[in-house]
Order: C-alpha cells, then structure tokens, then sequence
C-alpha cells in the first residue's frame, strides 16, 4: 500500500503503508486511487494527469470525502475509470 500526504510524514497505524510526499512516486502504481482527505492539493488535480500518471492502467476512483463534483467524475469516466464514493449513489 502506498499513500500521499502532503502533511503526514508516518502513519503508525499502518505498518506497511509507506507515505510518500511525491504523487508522482505513488501512482504509476496504482490500481485504485482513494481521496481519502480533501486536500487542496487533491481538488485541483486534472483527471486526464491522475490517469496519464498511472502509466496505462485506469484505476478505480473512491472519493471518501465527498468533494469531487459531478463534473470531475464525469471526466474520470470519460477517461475509462470507474468511479464510487459517498454520496454518489447518483453515479454509477
């Protein structure tokens, strides 16, 4: 498991996350990209960017935050991503 904060440097709690203060560092890997927090950070990133920087794959979106509008899941999907989040039953 790989994560990114912009302010977190360790997270106990899970022993083998490893935080990483580059999202480019993080997502050639992913699989699955989880907006766990609404970072500022996190609310202006480009979809078509998120999804280049997965080299290739098209990685489930969870928003568990709530923040990203309907027009910027309508991209995610736009670019083959599969989208789910709280608050999205509306988005399927």
């Amino acid at each position: 498991v790989y994560t990114h904060d912009p302010y977190v440097e360790v997270w106990p709690e899970l022993e083998d996350a490893k935080v990483e203060k580059d999202l480019n560092s993080v997502l050639p890997q992913a699989d699955v990209v989880i907006f766990a927090v609404g970072h500022n950070q996190y609310k202006h990133l480009d979809p078509a960017e998120v999804v280049a920087m997965c080299q290739g794959t098209k990685p489930l979106i969870v928003d568990c935050s709530n923040f990203l509008n309907d027009e910027v899941i309508n991209e995610y999907k736009q670019l083959g991503c599969k989208v789910r989040g709280v608050g999205k039953g509306h988005i399927i």
